[in-house]
C-alpha cells in the first residue's frame, strides 16, 4: 500500500470509485472535487455520497459576434476603396496606413473565423471540463503506476473519461 499526496486527479478517481457504474459529468466532478477538501475521515468510515445536480453545459460562444464580423468586413471594404484612391492619387503615406490597418483586420478575421469564413467557436465550459478532468485523471493514474502497476492497469481499464466519466470494476 502506498500513500500519494492529494491531487485533483486523485479526488476525481475517488468520486468515480465511490460511484461505480454511475456516469458523472466532468463539470460536476470539478465542482464536487473542489468543494470538498481531501477526506480526513478515518479509514473504513465512508463519507456521504456526493450530491449531484443536472449539468446544463453552456454552448460555445463565437470568438466574434455577427455584428463585429460585419463591422470588420465593412471596414475592410472601406479600406480597399481608400487604398485604391490613395494609389490613384500617389499618396504613399495614406496607402501605407490603409494597408497596415487592412493587414491588421485581416489577421484578426483570420483568427476569429474558421476555414469557410464562419465564426470560430470558443471552448465551451463542458469541453474545458472534459479536457481538464481527463488530463488530471490520466496524470493521477500515471502517479499510481509508479507505486502499483497492477492498480494502474486496472484503472486504465475501469475508468472511462470524457464529458461524462465512469468507473466500472467489471471492465
Amino acid at each position: 500500500m502506498a500513500r500519494l499526496p492529494d491531487s485533483l486527479g486523485l479526488r476525481y478517481l475517488n468520486l468515480l470509485i465511490r460511484n461505480p457504474g454511475r456516469e458523472l459529468a466532468a463539470l460536476d466532478m470539478i465542482r464536487l472535487a473542489s468543494a470538498a477538501p481531501a477526506s480526513t475521515a478515518p479509514s473504513g468510515a465512508a463519507p456521504p455520497g456526493p450530491v449531484l445536480h443536472p449539468v446544463a453545459a453552456t454552448a460555445a460562444d463565437d470568438s466574434l459576434d455577427a455584428r463585429a464580423l460585419a463591422e470588420y468586413r465593412h471596414r475592410l471594404a472601406e479600406l480597399d476603396d481608400e487604398l485604391a484612391e490613395a494609389e490613384r492619387w500617389n499618396d504613399t503615406e495614406r496607402a501605407s496606413r490603409a494597408r497596415a490597418e487592412r493587414d491588421f483586420l485581416l489577421r484578426e478575421l483570420a483568427s476569429a473565423t474558421g476555414i469557410h469564413g464562419g465564426p470560430r467557436r470558443l471552448g465551451s465550459e463542458s469541453e474545458r471540463a472534459r479536457v481538464n478532468v481527463t488530463r488530471a485523471i490520466r496524470s493521477a493514474i500515471d502517479r499510481v503506476r509508479t507505486h502499483s502497476p497492477e492498480a494502474a492497469a486496472h484503472l486504465d481499464q475501469a475508468v472511462r473519461t470524457g464529458t461524462h466519466c465512469s468507473y466500472s470494476a467489471q471492465r
